[in-house]
Protein backbone atom coordinates (compact mmCIF):
# COMPACT_ATOMS: atom_id res chain seq x y z
CA UNK A 1 0.00 0.00 0.00
CA UNK A 2 1.39 3.68 -1.35
CA UNK A 3 1.01 5.43 2.38
CA UNK A 4 2.09 9.14 0.86
CA UNK A 5 2.41 9.81 -2.81
CA UNK A 6 2.13 13.72 -4.28
CA UNK A 7 0.56 13.18 -7.77
CA UNK A 8 3.49 14.61 -10.41
CA UNK A 9 4.36 14.70 -14.02
CA UNK A 10 6.09 11.65 -13.26
CA UNK A 11 3.50 9.96 -11.84
CA UNK A 12 0.58 10.28 -14.75
CA UNK A 13 3.71 9.39 -17.37
CA UNK A 14 6.09 7.51 -14.99
CA UNK A 15 9.59 7.17 -16.03
CA UNK A 16 11.83 3.95 -15.43
CA UNK A 17 13.66 5.79 -12.74
CA UNK A 18 10.11 6.85 -11.35
CA UNK A 19 9.21 3.19 -11.38
CA UNK A 20 11.42 1.63 -9.15
CA UNK A 21 11.17 4.92 -6.58
CA UNK A 22 7.42 3.98 -6.48
CA UNK A 23 8.12 0.12 -5.90
CA UNK A 24 10.43 0.86 -3.14
CA UNK A 25 7.57 2.19 -1.45
CA UNK A 26 5.66 -0.64 -1.48
CA UNK A 27 5.79 -2.44 1.43
CA UNK A 28 7.60 -5.88 1.00
CA UNK A 29 5.34 -9.13 1.83
CA UNK A 30 7.09 -11.42 4.16
CA UNK A 31 6.22 -15.24 4.95
CA UNK A 32 8.04 -17.39 7.68
CA UNK A 33 9.04 -20.57 8.16
CA UNK A 34 10.13 -22.36 11.75
CA UNK A 35 13.04 -24.86 12.68
CA UNK A 36 12.70 -25.70 16.01
CA UNK A 37 13.48 -22.43 17.99
CA UNK A 38 14.45 -20.60 14.63
CA UNK A 39 12.43 -18.58 12.76
CA UNK A 40 13.20 -17.82 8.93
CA UNK A 41 11.81 -14.69 7.61
CA UNK A 42 11.38 -14.83 3.46
CA UNK A 43 9.32 -12.83 0.79
CA UNK A 44 6.32 -13.79 -1.03
CA UNK A 45 6.80 -13.34 -4.75
CA UNK A 46 3.05 -14.24 -5.95
CA UNK A 47 3.64 -17.98 -6.95
CA UNK A 48 6.13 -18.55 -4.87
CA UNK A 49 7.76 -18.17 -1.50
CA UNK A 50 11.56 -16.94 -1.22
CA UNK A 51 14.06 -17.74 1.87
CA UNK A 52 17.53 -16.40 0.49
CA UNK A 53 20.60 -17.07 1.66
CA UNK A 54 20.36 -19.21 4.15
CA UNK A 55 23.82 -20.19 5.92
CA UNK A 56 24.36 -23.96 6.35
CA UNK A 57 27.77 -24.46 7.06
CA UNK A 58 30.74 -23.08 9.46
CA UNK A 59 34.31 -23.04 8.16
CA UNK A 60 37.33 -21.99 10.91
CA UNK A 61 39.36 -21.03 7.81
CA UNK A 62 39.24 -20.91 3.71
CA UNK A 63 40.52 -24.30 3.70
CA UNK A 64 38.89 -26.04 6.89
CA UNK A 65 36.25 -28.51 5.97
CA UNK A 66 32.70 -27.20 6.69
CA UNK A 67 30.58 -28.25 9.60
CA UNK A 68 26.58 -28.19 9.71
CA UNK A 69 25.47 -25.42 10.69
CA UNK A 70 21.13 -25.64 11.86
CA UNK A 71 18.97 -22.57 11.63
CA UNK A 72 19.11 -20.75 15.09
CA UNK A 73 17.42 -17.66 16.31
CA UNK A 74 16.04 -15.02 14.37
CA UNK A 75 17.24 -15.15 10.54
CA UNK A 76 16.24 -12.78 8.05
CA UNK A 77 16.28 -13.93 4.51
CA UNK A 78 14.26 -11.19 2.23
CA UNK A 79 17.40 -10.40 0.21
CA UNK A 80 19.80 -12.71 -1.85
CA UNK A 81 23.64 -12.23 -0.47
CA UNK A 82 25.63 -13.90 -3.07
CA UNK A 83 28.83 -12.74 -1.07
CA UNK A 84 27.86 -15.55 1.57
CA UNK A 85 29.32 -18.55 -0.09
CA UNK A 86 28.00 -21.45 2.23
CA UNK A 87 24.67 -20.97 1.90
CA UNK A 88 21.24 -21.72 0.09
CA UNK A 89 18.52 -20.10 -1.22
CA UNK A 90 15.20 -22.02 -0.88
CA UNK A 91 11.85 -21.62 -3.43
CA UNK A 92 8.64 -23.39 -2.32
CA UNK A 93 5.08 -22.87 -3.70
CA UNK A 94 3.43 -19.86 -2.40
CA UNK A 95 1.97 -20.77 0.89
CA UNK A 96 3.67 -24.20 1.64
CA UNK A 97 3.20 -25.74 4.74
CA UNK A 98 5.30 -27.53 6.93
CA UNK A 99 5.01 -30.82 6.48
CA UNK A 100 3.41 -30.74 3.15
CA UNK A 101 5.61 -32.86 1.32
CA UNK A 102 6.61 -31.48 -1.71
CA UNK A 103 9.26 -32.82 -4.16
CA UNK A 104 12.72 -30.90 -3.49
CA UNK A 105 14.92 -29.83 -6.46
CA UNK A 106 18.38 -29.37 -5.27
CA UNK A 107 20.10 -27.55 -7.60
CA UNK A 108 24.68 -27.13 -7.94
CA UNK A 109 25.56 -24.38 -10.54
CA UNK A 110 28.42 -24.68 -12.94
CA UNK A 111 31.17 -22.09 -13.55
CA UNK A 112 34.19 -24.22 -14.24
CA UNK A 113 34.89 -24.63 -10.62
CA UNK A 114 35.93 -21.07 -10.42
CA UNK A 115 32.82 -18.50 -10.43
CA UNK A 116 29.41 -18.60 -9.55
CA UNK A 117 26.60 -18.31 -6.55
CA UNK A 118 24.29 -19.83 -4.77
CA UNK A 119 22.29 -16.70 -5.62
CA UNK A 120 22.04 -17.10 -9.35
CA UNK A 121 19.37 -15.03 -10.63
CA UNK A 122 19.19 -17.06 -13.84
CA UNK A 123 17.99 -19.60 -11.50
CA UNK A 124 13.81 -18.70 -11.67
CA UNK A 125 11.79 -20.44 -9.05
CA UNK A 126 8.29 -19.11 -10.15
CA UNK A 127 7.48 -21.75 -12.13
CA UNK A 128 8.58 -24.87 -10.34
CA UNK A 129 6.63 -23.41 -7.22
CA UNK A 130 3.25 -23.68 -9.44
CA UNK A 131 3.94 -27.04 -10.10
CA UNK A 132 4.38 -27.99 -6.53
CA UNK A 133 7.95 -28.02 -6.38
CA UNK A 134 10.81 -26.92 -3.49
CA UNK A 135 13.91 -25.07 -4.90
CA UNK A 136 17.09 -25.34 -3.17
CA UNK A 137 20.00 -23.71 -4.99
CA UNK A 138 23.45 -24.42 -3.06
CA UNK A 139 26.61 -22.23 -2.17
CA UNK A 140 29.99 -23.90 -2.01
CA UNK A 141 33.59 -22.92 -2.12
CA UNK A 142 35.50 -22.14 -5.44
CA UNK A 143 38.89 -21.97 -7.31
CA UNK A 144 41.59 -23.12 -4.14
CA UNK A 145 39.62 -22.28 -1.60
CA UNK A 146 37.29 -25.34 -3.01
CA UNK A 147 39.25 -28.05 -5.18
CA UNK A 148 42.98 -27.66 -4.39
CA UNK A 149 43.51 -31.23 -2.56
CA UNK A 150 46.35 -31.18 0.37
CA UNK A 151 48.27 -34.74 1.01
CA UNK A 152 46.31 -34.98 4.38
CA UNK A 153 43.03 -34.82 2.39
CA UNK A 154 40.55 -37.88 2.61
CA UNK A 155 41.14 -39.71 -0.96
CA UNK A 156 38.64 -38.04 -3.90
CA UNK A 157 37.51 -35.37 -1.46
CA UNK A 158 37.11 -31.91 -2.49
CA UNK A 159 36.25 -29.12 0.32
CA UNK A 160 33.73 -27.48 -2.75
CA UNK A 161 31.74 -31.19 -2.99
CA UNK A 162 31.65 -32.00 0.47
CA UNK A 163 30.48 -28.36 1.03
CA UNK A 164 27.33 -29.65 -1.07
CA UNK A 165 26.69 -32.49 0.95
CA UNK A 166 26.79 -30.87 3.91
CA UNK A 167 24.03 -28.58 2.26
CA UNK A 168 22.21 -31.66 1.31
CA UNK A 169 22.82 -32.94 4.97
CA UNK A 170 20.91 -29.11 5.91
CA UNK A 171 18.30 -30.22 3.60
CA UNK A 172 17.50 -33.37 5.18
CA UNK A 173 17.30 -32.00 8.21
CA UNK A 174 15.79 -28.83 7.96
CA UNK A 175 13.26 -29.07 4.54
CA UNK A 176 10.46 -30.39 5.74
CA UNK A 177 9.93 -26.87 7.82
CA UNK A 178 9.76 -25.18 4.20
CA UNK A 179 7.14 -28.13 3.03
CA UNK A 180 9.34 -30.15 1.29
CA UNK A 181 9.66 -33.99 1.63
CA UNK A 182 13.12 -34.91 2.95
CA UNK A 183 13.07 -38.41 1.40
CA UNK A 184 11.86 -37.32 -2.19
CA UNK A 185 15.24 -35.03 -3.13
CA UNK A 186 16.47 -35.06 -6.37
CA UNK A 187 19.85 -33.63 -6.97
CA UNK A 188 20.61 -31.70 -10.22
CA UNK A 189 23.76 -30.27 -11.63
CA UNK A 190 24.59 -28.03 -14.62
CA UNK A 191 28.13 -28.12 -15.78
CA UNK A 192 30.79 -27.99 -13.13
CA UNK A 193 27.75 -28.80 -10.93
CA UNK A 194 26.79 -31.81 -12.73
CA UNK A 195 30.20 -33.21 -12.54
CA UNK A 196 29.76 -31.98 -8.78
CA UNK A 197 26.60 -34.31 -8.71
CA UNK A 198 27.86 -37.32 -10.29
CA UNK A 199 30.87 -37.29 -8.12
CA UNK A 200 28.59 -37.32 -4.98
CA UNK A 201 27.08 -40.57 -6.62
CA UNK A 202 30.47 -42.13 -6.00
CA UNK A 203 29.88 -45.12 -3.57
CA UNK A 204 32.42 -43.47 -1.10
CA UNK A 205 30.60 -40.23 -0.92
CA UNK A 206 26.73 -41.28 -1.28
CA UNK A 207 24.89 -41.31 1.57
CA UNK A 208 21.03 -41.36 0.62
CA UNK A 209 20.62 -38.00 1.07
CA UNK A 210 19.32 -37.75 -2.84
CA UNK A 211 16.76 -40.16 -5.03
CA UNK A 212 17.69 -39.86 -8.29
CA UNK A 213 19.66 -37.34 -10.11
CA UNK A 214 19.76 -34.93 -13.03
CA UNK A 215 23.24 -33.96 -14.61
CA UNK A 216 23.29 -31.25 -17.49
CA UNK A 217 26.38 -31.38 -19.67
CA UNK A 218 28.93 -32.81 -17.13
CA UNK A 219 32.23 -31.40 -17.35
CA UNK A 220 35.28 -32.40 -15.30
CA UNK A 221 39.30 -32.08 -15.88
CA UNK A 222 40.85 -34.97 -18.08
CA UNK A 223 43.33 -35.32 -15.26
CA UNK A 224 44.35 -35.21 -11.85
CA UNK A 225 45.94 -32.22 -9.91
CA UNK A 226 49.07 -33.94 -8.60
CA UNK A 227 50.05 -33.52 -12.35
CA UNK A 228 49.31 -29.72 -12.19
CA UNK A 229 50.47 -29.05 -8.06
CA UNK A 230 53.67 -27.95 -9.45
CA UNK A 231 53.06 -25.54 -11.34
CA UNK A 232 50.36 -24.01 -9.25
CA UNK A 233 53.13 -23.98 -6.16
CA UNK A 234 55.71 -22.01 -9.40
CA UNK A 235 53.30 -19.55 -9.92
CA UNK A 236 52.29 -18.87 -6.11
CA UNK A 237 55.41 -19.43 -4.87
CA UNK A 238 54.25 -20.75 -2.01
CA UNK A 239 54.04 -24.65 -0.98
CA UNK A 240 51.04 -25.79 -1.77
CA UNK A 241 50.02 -27.25 1.68
CA UNK A 242 46.79 -25.85 3.71
CA UNK A 243 49.37 -23.92 6.09
CA UNK A 244 51.08 -22.53 3.33
CA UNK A 245 47.74 -21.22 1.08
CA UNK A 246 46.27 -20.20 4.34
CA UNK A 247 48.80 -17.44 5.16
CA UNK A 248 49.44 -16.48 1.67
CA UNK A 249 45.61 -16.11 1.13
CA UNK A 250 45.91 -13.52 4.82
CA UNK A 251 49.20 -11.72 4.07
CA UNK A 252 48.63 -11.51 0.08
CA UNK A 253 45.49 -12.16 -1.31
CA UNK A 254 46.52 -9.95 -4.65
CA UNK A 255 49.62 -11.80 -5.46
CA UNK A 256 47.53 -15.72 -4.91
CA UNK A 257 44.45 -14.50 -6.60
CA UNK A 258 46.96 -13.16 -9.92
CA UNK A 259 48.70 -16.12 -9.30
CA UNK A 260 45.71 -18.73 -9.53
CA UNK A 261 44.25 -16.53 -12.33
CA UNK A 262 47.53 -17.39 -14.25
CA UNK A 263 47.33 -20.79 -13.03
CA UNK A 264 43.49 -21.89 -14.42
CA UNK A 265 44.75 -19.69 -18.13
CA UNK A 266 47.52 -22.52 -18.56
CA UNK A 267 44.95 -25.21 -19.23
CA UNK A 268 43.40 -23.03 -22.20
CA UNK A 269 42.13 -26.66 -23.37
CA UNK A 270 40.81 -28.22 -20.18
CA UNK A 271 39.06 -27.10 -16.96
CA UNK A 272 42.00 -26.34 -14.65
CA UNK A 273 40.44 -27.52 -11.01
CA UNK A 274 38.11 -29.87 -10.33
CA UNK A 275 37.20 -33.38 -9.32
CA UNK A 276 39.22 -35.91 -11.02
CA UNK A 277 39.51 -38.69 -12.39
CA UNK A 278 36.19 -39.62 -13.18
CA UNK A 279 35.28 -43.70 -12.93
CA UNK A 280 31.57 -44.13 -13.82
CA UNK A 281 31.83 -47.78 -12.28
CA UNK A 282 32.14 -46.30 -8.92
CA UNK A 283 28.51 -44.24 -8.79
CA UNK A 284 26.10 -46.23 -6.48
CA UNK A 285 22.45 -47.21 -7.96
CA UNK A 286 20.71 -43.86 -8.35
CA UNK A 287 18.39 -43.74 -11.03
CA UNK A 288 20.00 -40.85 -13.93
CA UNK A 289 18.77 -38.19 -15.99
CA UNK A 290 21.80 -36.97 -18.10
CA UNK A 291 22.18 -34.41 -20.87
CA UNK A 292 24.05 -32.64 -23.08
CA UNK A 293 23.75 -30.00 -25.66
CA UNK A 294 24.57 -30.01 -29.49
CA UNK A 295 26.99 -27.58 -29.93
CA UNK A 296 28.46 -26.84 -26.67
CA UNK A 297 30.91 -24.80 -27.08
CA UNK A 298 29.97 -23.54 -31.06
CA UNK A 299 30.13 -19.68 -29.83
CA UNK A 300 31.01 -17.60 -26.57
CA UNK A 301 34.42 -19.23 -26.40
CA UNK A 302 36.87 -16.60 -27.32
CA UNK A 303 39.53 -19.11 -27.77
CA UNK A 304 37.56 -21.02 -29.84
CA UNK A 305 36.58 -19.34 -31.83
CA UNK A 306 40.07 -17.82 -32.26
CA UNK A 307 41.85 -21.42 -33.26
CA UNK A 308 38.54 -22.08 -35.88
CA UNK A 309 39.04 -18.93 -37.68
CA UNK A 310 42.97 -19.84 -38.19
CA UNK A 311 44.35 -21.11 -41.06
CA UNK A 312 45.98 -23.06 -38.61
CA UNK A 313 43.43 -24.62 -37.35
CA UNK A 314 44.25 -28.36 -38.88
CA UNK A 315 47.26 -27.97 -37.62
CA UNK A 316 46.43 -26.83 -33.80
CA UNK A 317 43.67 -30.12 -34.09
CA UNK A 318 46.38 -32.82 -34.93
CA UNK A 319 48.77 -31.14 -32.28
CA UNK A 320 46.22 -31.22 -29.38
CA UNK A 321 45.09 -34.78 -30.66
CA UNK A 322 46.63 -36.50 -27.85
CA UNK A 323 46.44 -33.81 -24.94
CA UNK A 324 42.35 -33.93 -25.26
CA UNK A 325 42.40 -37.91 -25.47
CA UNK A 326 41.49 -37.93 -28.98
CA UNK A 327 41.72 -42.00 -29.38
CA UNK A 328 41.33 -41.69 -33.45
CA UNK A 329 42.94 -39.74 -36.37
CA UNK A 330 42.09 -36.45 -36.48
CA UNK A 331 40.81 -36.91 -39.61
CA UNK A 332 38.87 -40.00 -38.66
CA UNK A 333 36.99 -37.39 -36.38
CA UNK A 334 36.16 -35.03 -38.96
CA UNK A 335 34.98 -37.67 -41.61
CA UNK A 336 32.64 -38.62 -38.53
CA UNK A 337 30.76 -35.30 -37.75
CA UNK A 338 27.55 -34.26 -39.91
CA UNK A 339 28.41 -32.09 -42.59
CA UNK A 340 26.41 -28.95 -41.16
CA UNK A 341 28.98 -29.41 -38.08
CA UNK A 342 32.17 -28.91 -40.41
CA UNK A 343 32.85 -25.22 -40.23
CA UNK A 344 32.72 -26.10 -36.21
CA UNK A 345 35.01 -28.93 -36.00
CA UNK A 346 37.67 -27.57 -33.36
CA UNK A 347 34.42 -26.60 -31.33
CA UNK A 348 32.97 -29.93 -31.99
CA UNK A 349 36.98 -31.13 -30.58
CA UNK A 350 36.59 -29.35 -27.29
CA UNK A 351 33.10 -29.59 -26.77
CA UNK A 352 33.26 -33.72 -27.37
CA UNK A 353 36.94 -33.82 -25.22
CA UNK A 354 34.93 -31.39 -22.43
CA UNK A 355 31.81 -32.19 -21.82
CA UNK A 356 29.98 -34.50 -23.93
CA UNK A 357 32.38 -37.57 -23.40
CA UNK A 358 31.86 -37.48 -19.75
CA UNK A 359 28.01 -37.57 -20.46
CA UNK A 360 28.82 -40.69 -22.65
CA UNK A 361 31.17 -42.10 -20.16
CA UNK A 362 27.64 -42.01 -17.49
CA UNK A 363 25.82 -43.27 -19.50
CA UNK A 364 28.22 -46.42 -20.84
CA UNK A 365 29.47 -47.57 -17.60
CA UNK A 366 26.98 -47.37 -14.40
CA UNK A 367 24.52 -49.97 -13.70
CA UNK A 368 22.12 -47.25 -12.73
CA UNK A 369 18.54 -46.71 -14.14
CA UNK A 370 19.46 -43.94 -17.01
CA UNK A 371 18.07 -41.58 -19.52
CA UNK A 372 19.69 -39.40 -21.85
CA UNK A 373 18.14 -36.71 -24.06
CA UNK A 374 20.60 -34.26 -26.69
CA UNK A 375 19.11 -30.98 -26.14
CA UNK A 376 19.07 -29.89 -29.72
CA UNK A 377 19.60 -26.67 -31.86
CA UNK A 378 20.14 -26.01 -35.22
CA UNK A 379 23.22 -24.62 -37.49
CA UNK A 380 21.45 -21.55 -37.88
CA UNK A 381 20.18 -21.49 -33.83
CA UNK A 382 22.99 -23.66 -31.90
CA UNK A 383 22.40 -25.21 -28.77
CA UNK A 384 25.12 -24.20 -26.74
CA UNK A 385 26.28 -24.62 -23.26
CA UNK A 386 23.80 -23.01 -20.56
CA UNK A 387 21.37 -22.40 -23.15
CA UNK A 388 19.55 -24.89 -21.51
CA UNK A 389 18.93 -22.98 -18.72
CA UNK A 390 16.15 -20.54 -19.03
CA UNK A 391 14.19 -23.84 -20.31
CA UNK A 392 14.93 -25.47 -17.02
CA UNK A 393 14.07 -22.78 -15.03
CA UNK A 394 11.78 -20.66 -16.92
CA UNK A 395 10.83 -16.98 -15.24
CA UNK A 396 7.41 -16.68 -16.53
CA UNK A 397 4.53 -18.93 -17.96
CA UNK A 398 2.95 -22.01 -16.36
CA UNK A 399 4.18 -25.98 -15.44
CA UNK A 400 1.67 -26.81 -18.42
CA UNK A 401 3.20 -24.48 -21.03
CA UNK A 402 6.55 -25.25 -19.86
CA UNK A 403 9.34 -26.76 -21.87
CA UNK A 404 10.08 -30.44 -23.16
CA UNK A 405 13.23 -30.01 -20.55
CA UNK A 406 10.66 -28.86 -17.86
CA UNK A 407 8.62 -31.23 -18.24
CA UNK A 408 11.04 -33.83 -18.63
CA UNK A 409 12.63 -32.99 -15.39
CA UNK A 410 9.50 -32.55 -13.59
CA UNK A 411 8.78 -35.78 -14.46
CA UNK A 412 11.89 -37.66 -13.26
CA UNK A 413 11.83 -35.87 -10.10
CA UNK A 414 8.07 -36.96 -9.35
CA UNK A 415 9.71 -40.37 -9.35
CA UNK A 416 8.55 -41.35 -12.58
CA UNK A 417 9.93 -42.92 -15.62
CA UNK A 418 10.85 -41.15 -18.56
CA UNK A 419 8.71 -41.66 -21.45
CA UNK A 420 11.20 -42.64 -24.43
CA UNK A 421 13.55 -46.06 -23.62
CA UNK A 422 16.35 -46.19 -21.41
CA UNK A 423 19.92 -45.83 -21.97
CA UNK A 424 21.72 -49.17 -22.80
CA UNK A 425 24.83 -50.00 -23.06
CA UNK A 426 25.03 -51.62 -26.73
CA UNK A 427 21.84 -52.31 -27.05
CA UNK A 428 19.25 -49.15 -26.44
CA UNK A 429 21.60 -46.54 -26.94
CA UNK A 430 18.99 -43.90 -27.58
CA UNK A 431 18.20 -40.11 -26.50
CA UNK A 432 15.27 -37.98 -26.63
CA UNK A 433 15.78 -35.08 -28.68
CA UNK A 434 14.58 -31.79 -26.83
CA UNK A 435 14.74 -28.77 -28.97
CA UNK A 436 16.09 -25.70 -26.55
CA UNK A 437 17.28 -23.61 -29.79
CA UNK A 438 15.40 -22.30 -33.24
CA UNK A 439 11.93 -22.61 -34.06
CA UNK A 440 10.46 -25.75 -32.08
CA UNK A 441 12.94 -25.01 -29.10
CA UNK A 442 10.36 -25.15 -25.81
CA UNK A 443 8.22 -27.42 -27.70
CA UNK A 444 6.47 -29.58 -24.50
CA UNK A 445 5.20 -32.28 -26.67
CA UNK A 446 8.54 -33.19 -28.16
CA UNK A 447 9.32 -35.77 -25.17
CA UNK A 448 6.51 -37.72 -26.21
CA UNK A 449 6.99 -37.71 -29.87
CA UNK A 450 8.95 -41.09 -31.15
CA UNK A 451 10.00 -39.48 -34.10
CA UNK A 452 12.13 -37.25 -31.66
CA UNK A 453 13.96 -40.62 -30.63
CA UNK A 454 18.29 -40.60 -31.65
CA UNK A 455 20.13 -43.44 -32.13
CA UNK A 456 23.25 -43.39 -30.58
CA UNK A 457 23.59 -39.57 -30.53
CA UNK A 458 26.93 -39.57 -28.16
CA UNK A 459 28.26 -42.17 -30.87
CA UNK A 460 31.18 -39.65 -32.05
CA UNK A 461 32.05 -38.72 -28.50
CA UNK A 462 31.92 -42.31 -27.30
CA UNK A 463 34.05 -43.69 -29.77
CA UNK A 464 36.78 -40.68 -30.46
CA UNK A 465 38.04 -40.49 -27.06
CA UNK A 466 39.92 -42.49 -24.14
CA UNK A 467 38.96 -42.79 -21.01
CA UNK A 468 41.40 -40.57 -18.87
CA UNK A 469 43.40 -43.06 -17.38
CA UNK A 470 44.83 -44.16 -20.74
CA UNK A 471 45.65 -40.55 -21.58
CA UNK A 472 49.71 -40.24 -23.03
CA UNK A 473 49.04 -44.00 -24.23
CA UNK A 474 50.06 -45.07 -27.71
CA UNK A 475 46.39 -44.92 -29.83
CA UNK A 476 45.68 -47.05 -32.73
CA UNK A 477 43.62 -45.48 -35.37
CA UNK A 478 40.39 -46.48 -34.42
CA UNK A 479 37.82 -45.25 -36.98
CA UNK A 480 34.37 -43.98 -35.36
CA UNK A 481 31.85 -44.75 -37.61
Amino acid sequence: MLTSLAVTPDTVHPTRSNIVRLLELVPMTTVQARFQDATITGTATGSADVYHSIPFAHVDGPFANATLALPVGDIVATEPRPEVTLAVTISTPAGAKAGADHPVLAYIHGGSYIEGTHADPRISPEVWAQAGYVVVTLGYRLGMEGFVPFHDDEPDHYRGIDDCAVALEWIQKTIESFGGDPTNITLVGHSAGAAMALWLARKDHYKGAFRRLVALSPAFPRENFSKRKALLRQLLDTPVTRRHLTALLAKNPKKARRGFQRFTKAYFTDIALGPAIFDPKELAKVPMFITATSHELYTGVPAIDRVENSMFRGLIMRFLRKKVGLRVPVQSFIDALDPKDQDHRFARLMGDSLIRRWASMALEETHSPRWYAELAGSRKHPAVHSAELPHLFPSEGTPEKASALFQAVATFAAGEELPWPAYRKGTSRVGRIIPIAGPNAGHARSIFLDESLADDPLKTARVSFTTPQFLGAKLGPISPR
